[in-house]
């Protein structure tokens, strides 16, 4: 079986990193351009980079506060297709190896994704066939039977 215990890393996740990442990052290029345009005698300009970065940054936090969550059941729109094909081949399993990254708290979304493609009957078809491809812990994967 390809499960294997490893042990737990201590790590806290970066809530909330999307909304604070991008917008410091345009703060801290505004900063490192406006000081060398400062270093250069340019106060003007050095200026209109402050501005410009302190603005950048405000579009990018107000944007992030306005992506819209796809409604869509799968991947790419209502269908299966190769794009939920792929992307559980790579998934299916984190829950059980990451679970402090892939879990109900923090990845709802993935996680009911996950189960949902693991309903499907080919899916279960292939797991029944395939036991070395069942990467759940032992007392999981009993569980399931």
């Amino acid at each position: 079986m390809l499960y294997q215990e490893l042990p737990q890393i201590d790590s806290t996740p970066l809530d909330g990193w999307a909304r604070w990442l991008v917008p410091a990052l345009i703060l801290a290029a505004a900063a490192t351009a406006a000081v060398v345009l400062l270093l250069l005698g340019s106060w003007v300009f050095a200026g209109v980079a402050a501005a410009a970065g302190a603005i950048g940054a405000a579009i990018s936090i107000g944007r992030s506060y306005s992506i819209p969550i796809p409604s869509e059941p799968l991947l790419a729109g209502p269908d299966y297709t190769l794009a939920d094909i792929c992307n559980f081949a790579i998934a299916n399993g984190m829950q059980h190896g990451f679970s402090q990254l892939v879990n109900e708290k923090d990845t709802p979304r993935l996680m009911d994704w996950i189960a949902r493609i693991n309903e499907r009957p080919a899916c279960k078809e292939m797991f029944a066939k395939t036991q070395r491809e069942n990467l759940a812990p032992p007392e999981a994967a009993k569980a399931d039977a």
